[in-house]
C-alpha cells in the first residue's frame, strides 16, 4: 500500500460506502471498506490501517462496542476514528460514553468538511503519537509519557528495554528491506507475548531503529521476556539463508574494505521495577536499564539471547541471566526444544515454492496474523495439512472434532458461547485430566482458567478455527447450554 494513507469506511449504506471510497482514493487515500462491524474488525487485522470512518448505526454491532473492540487491541488502539452520526442530539449521547471517538460529522456529509476531519485527525494523531512508521507501535514522546503516568501511580511495574543484538551487521549484509521485515517480525513476537501472558493494561513500544519497550508488572515480567526470547530464537534464524545459518556468522565488509565477522543475531532485554527499589523517575529507569545492558553487552557472543532483570536493593549486585534454552514454560515441555519454523517445514515438504512463502511471509509480518492464518488465506495449504504440520511443530497433537460430544460434566462450567468466543472444546475428561482442544495451545491463561473452573489438569490439543466453528455450529443446532461465563478482564484471550 503503499505509500497512502489507509482509511477503513464501516458504512452499511452500499451507495454512501462507494461515495466515501471514491471520494478518499480521489484526494490521494487508500480506502477500504466494510458494511459490518464483523468485517471491520477482520480488516483491521489484515491491513495496517491510518484511520476509521464508521457509521454509528451498523446492522451488527453497536458503533461504541465495536470502537471499544478497536482500543482493546495493541495495534489499533490509537486508531483514530470520525463517526458518522445522523443528528446533532446524539453528540450529548458521545460524551456520555467510556470509549469515544476522535472526531465525528453530522450526516449528510459536506465533503470540503470531510476532507478537512480527516487531514486534521490524521495530522494530530500522527504528531500526537510519535508511533513508529514501520511496526506501528507507539514510539518517542508517547512511551516517555507513558512511563511517567505509571510512576506516578505508585502502582507494581517493570521496564523491559529490549535490543537487537548484530541488527547492524544483519541489516548490512541483507539490505534494509529485509532488516524491516526482522523488525516486523520482532514487533509481532513482542505484541503476541505480552497479549498472551501479560496483563491487559500492558505496553509494547518501539522506541526506534532495534530497541523495543515493554511496561508491565514484575509478577508478568520474567515469563513474558522468556517466552520473548525463545520465540525470537525460534523464528528469528529463518530470515538468514542456510549458508550463514551454517557458518553461525556473517562476513561483512567493512567502510575500509576488510571482511568481518558478526555473530547472529540475539534479543537482550534489560528489566527494570520497582518490586525492591523505588523508581523515582524516568532518568532513573534510564540509568539503571544501562547499566545492566552494559552487562549484557559484555557477555560472551555466542552465548545466545538473555534476560537480565535488577534485583538489587541498595547494594550493587547482580545475577547472570538465565538464557533461552531454559526458558520452557511449565507443562508444555514440548516447547523447551522447539521445532524448525512452519515455513522452513512447507518448503521442505515441498508443499509451497519459495517465492509463495516469500509474499506469505510478507504479508504475515505486516498483518499481525499468525502465518497459519496467512496460507489459509492464500489458499496455499488446506486446513488439515496445516493442523498435522503445526502439530509437528509444537510437538502438540491435532485432533479433528468431527462428531466429539460435548462432555455432559462440563456443560456448565464451559458453555458454548464461550467455547466459541476463546477458541476452545473439551475433547475428553479422562479422571482429573481433560483433553482440550484449542486453537492457540499455547494460551496459557485460557488453560489456567479452564483448571480453575473444572478441577481438571489440561492437556492442550490443536485443532483449526474453520472446524471448530463448524463444530460448535453443529451442536449448537440440537440444543443450547446457557449463557457464556465472563473471563476475568486480565485473563481474555486476545485471538489474532
Amino acid at each position: 500500500m503503499k505509500d497512502k494513507k489507509a482509511i477503513l469506511v464501516v458504512e452499511d449504506e452500499p451507495l454512501l460506502e462507494k461515495t466515501f471510497a471514491h471520494l478518499l482514493a480521489l484526494w490521494g487515500y487508500y480506502p477500504l471498506t466494510a458494511s459490518t462491524g464483523a468485517q471491520a474488525l477482520e480488516i483491521a487485522r489484515q491491513e495496517p490501517l491510518d484511520l476509521v470512518l464508521m457509521d454509528n448505526h451498523l446492522p451488527d454491532i453497536e458503533a461504541f462496542h465495536l470502537l471499544k473492540q478497536f482500543r482493546k487491541n495493541l495495534f489499533t488502539t490509537n486508531l483514530p476514528v470520525i463517526f458518522l452520526i445522523e443528528k446533532k442530539g446524539f453528540r450529548r449521547e458521545l460524551m456520555q460514553k467510556e470509549a469515544v471517538p476522535d472526531d465525528y460529522l453530522i450526516k449528510p456529509v459536506d465533503p470540503l468538511d470531510l476532507r478537512l476531519r480527516v487531514e486534521m485527525v490524521l495530522h494530530r494523531t500522527e504528531h500526537q503519537l510519535q508511533a513508529n512508521p514501520l511496526t506501528r507501535l507507539p514510539g518517542g514522546l508517547t512511551i516517555e509519557k507513558e512511563i511517567e503516568r505509571r510512576l506516578e501511580s505508585h502502582g507494581p511495574l517493570s521496564v523491559c528495554h529490549l535490543d537487537i543484538d548484530h541488527f547492524k551487521s544483519f541489516n548490512d549484509a541483507y539490505g534494509y528491506q529485509q532488516g524491516n521485515n526482522v523488525l516486523h517480525q520482532v514487533s509481532r513476537i513482542l505484541v503476541n507475548t505480552v497479549q498472551s501472558f501479560g496483563n491487559e493494561t500492558d505496553f509494547v513500544g518501539h522506541i526506534g531503529g532495534d530497541d523495543f519497550i515493554i511496561l508491565t508488572t514484575p509478577d508478568r515480567e520474567e515469563e513474558i521476556c522468556l517466552h520473548a526470547i525463545q520465540e525470537f530464537d525460534r523464528l528469528i534464524p529463518f530470515h538468514y539463508n542456510q549458508e550463514d545459518l551454517k557458518k553461525r556468522h556473517l562476513s561483512v565488509r567493512n567502510r575500509m574494505g576488510k571482511t568481518q565477522r558478526f555473530p547472529l543475531m540475539t534479543l537482550s532485554i534489560a528489566a527494570v521495577n520497582n518490586a525492591k527499589r523505588s523508581l523515582e523517575n524516568t532518568l532513573r529507569v534510564s540509568e539503571i536499564a544501562s547499566e545492566i545492558k552494559k552487562f549484557l553487552k559484555n557477555r560472551i557472543p555466542s552465548s545466545g539471547s538473555a534476560y537480565l532483570t535488577d534485583r538489587r536493593g541498595g547494594e550493587s549486585q547482580g545475577r547472570e541471566a538465565r538464557k533461552a534454552e531454559t526458558a520452557g514454560l511449565p507443562r508444555i515441555p514440548e516447547l523447551k526444544n522447539p521445532s524448525k519454523p512452519l515455513g522452513q517445514l512447507l518448503l521442505e515438504s515441498r508443499l509451497i515454492q519459495p517465492h509463495q512463502l516469500e509474499e506469505a511471509l510478507r504479508k504475515h509480518w505486516r498483518s499481525g496474523n499468525r502465518l497459519g492464518q496467512t496460507l489459509l488465506q492464500m489458499k496455499l495449504v488446506d486446513a488439515d495439512t496445516l493442523g498435522r504440520l503445526l502439530s509437528r511443530q509444537l510437538g502438540i497433537p491435532y485432533v479433528k472434532l468431527q462428531d466429539a460430544p460435548f462432555p455432559e460434566e462440563l456443560k456448565e462450567d464451559l458453555p458454548e458461547p464461550w467455547l466459541k468466543e476463546n477458541g476452545v472444546f473439551p475433547v475428553e475428561k479422562n479422571g482429573s485430566t481433560l483433553s482440550l482442544a484449542m486453537v492457540n495451545p499455547l494460551d496459557r491463561k485460557i488453560i489456567q482458567w479452564v483448571e480453575k473452573k473444572t478441577g481438571c489438569q489440561v492437556k492442550p490439543c490443536l485443532t483449526m478455527e474453520k472446524e471448530l466453528d463448524q463444530h460448535l455450529g453443529q451442536l449448537n443446532n440440537t440444543e443450547s447450554h446457557g449463557t457464556p461465563t465472563q473471563i476475568p478482564r486480565d485473563q481474555e484471550r486476545h485471538r489474532h
